[in-house]
């Protein structure tokens, strides 16, 4: 460095000159290490106090407060790249929250709206479900009852293949009714021994194994299956049968909604209120029925009763007022059944009332009404005949009557006969009063003639 300086020309001494030069360029030496930062030296400070010392002096002092000026800033700069990487490492970290944030909002925002769809769907097969029990109560026979289930059944029960089964004759047999759906390998009738459900008297649930369902479903189909007992108040009435078919790819929505369904016992839920209201429609239908028929029948003889006489003749009437037909009106009376009661007793009076009316309906057209008018005495409404053909019907009945054996109380106790009187429209009345008033003269005319015997009104 200073000794590589050139030597100094000109008229300045060579020696002192020489050390001048180099204690400068000693100084320039630690001003280029200062500012470059490098405060590993210092400028030299000699003892005659020249200017060179004191400009070394104010160098060193400048080399000290560059150095502290540095050491300072470094130290700023350490703590301001500290707080960059603390800060840069917070917002990293907030990034990935914030990306596991988005992450588990959109799962959720799936779950979400998977969860929407499905109440949506479960709404509508509520709605559906409460529709169809309301046609059920208005539902006027088991015919049209089992249709209301056929007709809703797709939309209450997600898309289930079905059928309805109602109890037979006998009772451990339940026929086939209705099915809806494409599968159409119902068994026509099943028995207790067939059916799991009924067997066991609650709902089974048949799944992809074959040996898990009951023989009347075909083992070879895919999907779920429901057996369903349609029981009301302890009685078994039928039998719901339903079939969901899978598709074989797990990936379809169909089969996923029926199986998340029936894995959260919703679809069994459904079926279940499904049943239900169809059982609860089949026992209100089989008590109307009954009813009705308690209405207007006669529990001896299972002839129509006096009530539905009375209505059906105004009926039968009116009608042949405005067809122009004929009516005539049968009155029969068993002789002597007074005498039969006394000596037989009332029980075995019974069975020959009873028995008098089988013989009524084996002896009358398919179109005739006959009726339990009161005690021994019965009632027939043949509309269409006219006199002539209800006599000759009349003594049919009659001959038959004499030829049927009634039994005694426990033994045989001969035969039995009847007194008819007939009436006819219009000759002999017009209106329900009328014509039964000469009806029954004619009965009383044939008894004061001497019994067994048929009278016309026009006698």
């Amino acid at each position: 460095m200073i000794d590589d300086l050139p030597p100094v020309q000109g008229d300045l001494p060579v020696s002192g000159n020489w050390d001048a030069a180099a204690r400068i360029a000693r100084l320039l030496e630690v001003v280029q290490r200062f500012a470059s930062l490098d405060f590993s030296d210092v400028a030299q400070v000699g003892v005659t106090g020249d200017d060179l010392d004191a400009l070394a002096a104010g160098v060193n002092m400048l080399g000290e407060e560059l150095e502290g000026w540095s050491a300072d800033f470094q130290e700023r700069v350490e703590q301001r790249t500290a707080q960059l990487t603390a800060a840069s490492e917070r917002l990293e970290v907030e990034v990935a929250e914030r990306v596991r944030t988005e992450e588990q909002l959109a799962e959720s925002n799936t779950v979400l709206s998977d969860t929407v769809g499905h109440l949506r769907r479960l709404n509508h097969q509520i709605v559906q479900l409460t529709e169809m029990s309301n046609l059920l109560q208005a539902a006027g026979d088991r015919d049209e009852a089992c249709e209301v289930v056929a007709r809703f059944a797709p939309d209450v029960l997600s898309g289930a293949d079905g059928a309805i089964y109602v109890s037979a004759s006998p009772r451990t047999t339940v026929e086939l009714v209705r099915s809806w759906g494409s599968h159409q390998g119902y068994s026509p009738s099943i028995d207790d021994d067939g059916c799991v459900a009924l067997r066991q008297g609650g709902i089974h649930h048949g799944r992809d194994d074959a040996h898990d369902r009951c023989s009347h479903h075909p083992g070879e189909a895919l999907g779920e299956t429901l057996c369903i007992p349609l029981t009301a108040q302890g009685e078994v009435l039928g039998l719901l049968n339903l079939q969901w078919e899978r598709d074989p790819s797990p990936s379809t929505a169909a089969s996923l909604d029926l199986s998340d369904q029936l894995a959260e016992g919703q679809g069994q839920r459904l079926a279940l209120a499904a049943a239900e209201q169809l059982a609860l429609t089949l026992a209100n239908l089989a008590l109307r029925c009954e009813l009705r028929t308690q209405a207007i029948r006669d529990a001896l003889t299972g002839l129509y009763n006096r009530r539905f006489l009375d209505e059906t003749l105004a009926r039968e009437l009116h009608r042949a007022e405005r067809d122009d037909l004929p009516v005539s009106v049968l009155m029969l009376d068993i002789d002597r059944f007074k005498d039969f009661n006394d000596a037989y007793g009332h029980v075995a009076g019974d069975t020959v009332l009873a028995e008098v009316g089988q013989v009524l309906l084996d002896n009358i057209r398919s179109g005739d009404i006959a009726c339990r008018y009161g005690g021994e005495e019965f009632a027939v409404i043949m509309t269409g005949a006219d006199e002539v053909e209800a006599t000759a019907r009349a003594g049919q009945i009659r001959s038959s009557m004499a030829l049927h054996a009634f039994p005694g109380e426990g033994q045989p106790a001969g035969h039995l006969t009847v007194s008819i009187g007939i009436a006819t429209r219009p000759q002999h009345g017009t209106d329900p009063d009328g014509l039964l008033r000469a009806a029954d003269a004619a009965l009383y005319r044939a008894k004061d003639a001497g019994r067994n015997r048929v009278a016309t009104a026009t006698d």
